[in-house]
């Protein structure tokens, strides 16, 4: 998998994030589906995927939980963090400060 992003819509040329990486499709362990099912919301979700290491599935259910949850913004942002994607963060960061500045 590799990924282009353009940060500046008016300057792309300059502003371009490049990143590749492998991406592994596991089968879920009954355990995990079991887990899920029990879940009560997005944000447990997320934790339980973030806990067994799927990193693709947490973001994506972090990001559909924060659109509710500050507490998930902040988890998001901190799995981020901890995975060194401190760029993908720092942007992130930058977004939602946006968002919350211009609701």
């Amino acid at each position: 998998l590799s990924v282009t992003v353009h940060c500046n819509a008016n300057r792309p040329s300059n502003s371009l994030a490049y990143s590749q990486a492998f991406i592994y499709r596991v089968a879920p362990s009954t355990q995990l589906t079991q887990q899920l099912t029990t879940a009560e919301t997005p944000l447990d979700r997320a934790r339980i995927y973030a806990q067994q290491g799927l990193w693709y599935d947490a973001i994506a259910t972090y990001h559909q939980a924060s659109l509710t949850s500050s507490e998930a913004k902040d988890e998001m942002l901190s799995l981020l963090d901890q995975v060194k994607l401190d760029d993908v963060a720092d942007y992130a960061r930058k977004q939602l400060q946006a968002t919350n500045l211009n609701p």
